[in-house]
């Protein structure tokens, strides 16, 4: 899994930003696969939120791109990290 965090938007009525993480995953089986993938935003090593998305089912040896999003209390120097990946 390749990804980055794609932007932050500062929603300064709720005094928060909107984290989004964009990713791109590529199925290394022999048959399709779909995938569970977790993010976390962190900040100073401590985790503001998570948010989980479902990749639908992905060809062998295809990919795929993906974008999770979570309203994260931080600030511009949030951090966001894949925190667990499963195969469904």
């Amino acid at each position: 899994i390749r990804g980055a965090a794609a932007g932050r938007a500062f929603d300064k009525q709720a005094e928060r930003y909107d984290a989004h993480f964009t990713g791109t995953i590529t199925n290394h089986a022999s048959s399709p696969s779909g995938y569970l993938v977790k993010i976390e935003w962190v900040s100073d090593s401590t985790k503001l939120a998570d948010a989980t998305t479902v990749v639908p089912p992905v060809a062998p040896g295809a990919s795929t791109t993906f974008t999770v999003t979570s309203a994260a209390k931080g600030t511009a120097d949030t951090a966001c990290r894949v925190a667990e990946i499963e195969r469904t």
